[in-house]
């Protein structure tokens, strides 16, 4: 007879005098414990013996699912192999599924996040730009000229995300490799320079008196989260790093002496010098402080933390707010400003500066490490001649943005 579904259901657990067998079909069949256990099993003749083979229990396997695999042993069966064999390396464990997104995240997983420090950014412009190209396909299927066309096509606005992300590409499939998920790197011949066109830029740029305006503008009436429209008025205001506030306890505001401590764990220098950071709060800062405080559930340690947890905010949170900036002015202001990224609002405050301050005061302010002699002997922490400098910049901005 044919089992059913109906019979499983009625058979589970009854009890009976004896250990009995169901036959299915094609050897597929199903013993029944005295108890009332039912197993699905595969009864099949290999090298000359009889052999019995159990797939599983019932209901933890279907009947659906015990012919799917009946179907796949009797192939193996076909094909000179010993079913027995198959199944065991099956519950192994199944072959990963390799897909570009699934390649480049178990790579990210596994690798990536352990040795790169930009791997987190590199992964959300990986699911920005590629993932949502040819995420879904396999990543053996991906070819050489299918990876120029979408990299050649990101080059003409990103010049610079569209070399990172060859680079990124490349790894994955020179992982894949020795992990024996893919067998060739179809990019790794690839030039950003001679096939991409791309020319290599500085890393950051200053943006211009017109583009700070525009830029300005945006991060006060676009749709920026409150708590992003806070981060990049100070990060302009501070010339600061974007860890520095990511990573900012509550604790590190001193809203009486009008002082931020960043510890040496939170900045660049920090592992070097051993020594914190100081910058002063000027009346504009200390306000938005004050909002930032108001954003932050008080009995939460971190100014700026994730959604409902007590944790700093992802250090991929910024990443395409810059671009969101540019698309509002574009679509609200009928204006263009050429790309540039959060980290490039220091490099405009810092090119500001120089006829502001004395360049040590400027490089102090920015957090930069002062020659190693200076490091050695001078503890001074500067505050009243960053104040100066953040005032005149205060009012500059003002001009600029007004």
């Amino acid at each position: 007879m044919a089992i059913s579904n109906a019979w499983l259901k009625a058979n589970d657990g009854r009890e009976r005098d004896g250990v009995e067998v169901f036959s299915d079909r094609d050897g597929l069949g199903v013993r029944a414990s005295a108890k009332g256990k039912l197993v699905f099993q595969y009864r099949y003749r290999f090298d000359g013996k009889q052999r019995r083979l159990d797939i599983g229990p019932y209901p933890g396997i279907s009947l659906k699912r015990a012919r799917e695999i009946h179907a796949d042993l009797r192939a193996d069966l076909a094909e000179g192999r010993d079913p027995k064999q198959a199944l065991l390396y099956q519950r192994l464990g199944d072959a990963p599924e390799n897909t570009v997104e699934q390649l480049y995240t178990d790579y990210h997983n596994k690798f990536a996040s352990h040795h790169k420090k930009s791997a987190d950014q590199v992964l959300a412009s990986m699911s920005l730009h590629v993932f949502p190209k040819v995420g879904k396909l396999s990543a053996d299927a991906v070819l050489t000229h299918h990876w120029v066309a979408l990299f050649e096509a990101l080059a003409l606005t990103v010049p610079s995300i569209s070399e990172r992300l060859l680079s990124a590409v490349s790894q994955m499939y020179a992982w894949g490799i020795r992990m024996r998920r893919v067998t060739v790197n179809p990019v790794s011949d690839i030039s950003a320079k001679f096939d991409l066109r791309i020319k290599r830029k500085v890393g950051v740029r200053s943006l211009d008196d017109r583009e700070l305006k525009l830029v300005w503008q945006a991060i006060l009436k676009s749709n920026l989260s409150p708590r992003n429209t806070v981060m990049l008025q100070l990060l302009l205001m501070w010339g600061g790093r974007v860890g520095e506030l990511r990573l900012a306890e509550k604790s590190h505001f001193d809203l009486h002496n009008n002082v931020w401590t960043i510890p040496p764990e939170n900045h660049k220098t920090g592992a070097k010098t051993g020594k914190p950071l100081k910058r002063p709060i000027l009346p504009e800062m200390a306000e938005l402080i004050k909002q930032g405080l108001m954003m932050s559930p008080p009995h939460y340690k971190y100014m700026f933390p994730k959604r409902g947890v007590d944790e700093p905010t992802s250090d991929r949170s910024h990443l395409g707010i810059n671009l969101n900036i540019n698309q509002w002015i574009k679509r609200r202001l009928a204006q263009e400003v050429d790309h540039w990224t959060i980290h490039d609002l220091r490099s405009t405050a810092r090119s500001r500066w120089s006829q502001l301050a004395p360049p040590h005061i400027a490089e102090i302010a920015l957090g930069h490490a002062l020659p190693a002699m200076w490091q050695t002997y001078d503890y001074y922490d500067y505050l009243d001649e960053q104040r100066e400098l953040y005032a005149a910049w205060m009012i500059k901005l003002r001009e600029l943005v007004s």
